[in-house]
């Protein structure tokens, strides 16, 4: 989100200034997931139900957040927010 966006630019201006050690958003991409169905197209209203209750539902949206949620994956997306790679370690990748 826009909100998420800022925070880290934030953050990293005041990690230059040795004022913050990090910074740690939750749920940050949660408003690029909860449109509001008249917001959306006609013909995409179809594919927002079946994301959310389908993939995000009970049934199916702790498996599909198990199998998304390896080790490699986490790495993966941490090397896009990391500037600095060598700071993407194992111990990171566990928390």
């Amino acid at each position: 989100s826009i909100g998420g966006l800022l925070t880290l630019m934030v953050a990293e201006e005041l990690q230059k200034n040795e004022r913050i050690k990090g910074s740690v958003l939750f749920n940050c991409a949660g408003g690029l997931v909860s449109f509001r169905t008249e917001e959306l197209p006609v013909f995409l209203r179809p594919v927002q139900w079946f994301f959310n209750n389908v993939v995000l539902g009970d049934a199916f949206g702790p498996i599909f957040f198990r199998n998304f949620k390896t080790r490699a994956n986490v790495t993966k997306v941490l090397q896009k927010v990391y500037i600095k790679q060598d700071e993407v370690t194992e111990e990171l990748v566990d928390m």
